[in-house]
């Protein structure tokens, strides 16, 4: 049974609200409360304010579980309270600091540049995995208020692309690899088909960075809809 809007935004709450890195008062049910749902058609937008980077990117990352939703429109803000706050020269040294302390990064290869608590992460990694893992890091950090991906995956000749991230699937227990189509342009995966949830589809496109070769992913799997207006 298709849920509706009403049905797929209290699944929404509830799970926030069950999730231990965004609880302690952040999502309630009336005017106040600071991350604020709406649902149209499966699409579930946050709005309101956040007290950490980390905080914005957990609530995304759980509402993105939840059946039925077929796309997370984030739109929270930061607003770090004044004992989270750093100068810029701090947060560039701490951040410098986790990632060279975090064996999966080439730490020489990635920089970091801070403006009013904004990061820029720029360099170039071998794997998706390795810039995964900077990302992670930055958002944990105390004083970061927002985070500008630009890191990229060195370009390498791919070799039987299509037929590994086709076995990849198959062994996958949360991918059914009958209903997603992979084409390959040089470095380019191109992604067709439907999947049953946001987290089967955010899988399968992990399971493809993981391949050697792959510089850019071109997404054209659809979510099917169960919530209706």
């Amino acid at each position: 049974m298709m849920k509706t809007n009403e049905e797929l935004k209290r699944d929404v709450i509830d799970e926030l609200n069950w999730e231990p890195t965004v609880i302690d008062g952040s999502v309630t049910q009336n005017d106040n409360f600071k991350i604020e749902v709406s649902v149209v058609n499966g699409v579930v937008t946050l709005d309101g304010e956040v007290d950490s980077y980390a905080k914005k990117w957990s609530a995304y990352r759980a509402v993105g579980r939840i059946v039925g939703v077929k796309e997370v429109v984030d739109n929270t803000k930061v607003k770090l309270p004044d004992y989270f706050k750093l100068a810029d020269e701090e947060i560039r040294r701490e951040a410098l600091h986790a990632i060279e302390l975090n064996v999966s990064i080439p730490h020489d290869r990635v920089d970091v540049k801070v403006l009013n608590g904004s990061l820029t992460l720029t360099g170039e990694v071998d794997w998706a995995y390795q810039r995964e893992a900077a990302k992670e890091i930055i958002y944990h950090l105390k004083g970061v208020g927002w985070v500008d991906d630009q890191i990229t995956i060195k370009p390498v000749e791919p070799v039987d692309l299509k037929a590994k991230i086709e076995s990849a699937f198959r062994r996958n227990a949360l991918v059914d690899s009958n209903r997603i189509g992979v084409e390959i342009q040089g470095g380019e995966v191109i992604l067709r088909g439907s999947v049953q949830s946001w987290a089967e589809k955010e899988e399968a496109l992990r399971i493809v960075w993981a391949a050697r070769g792959v510089s850019q992913i071109d997404d054209h799997i659809l979510i099917n809809s169960l919530a209706e207006a």
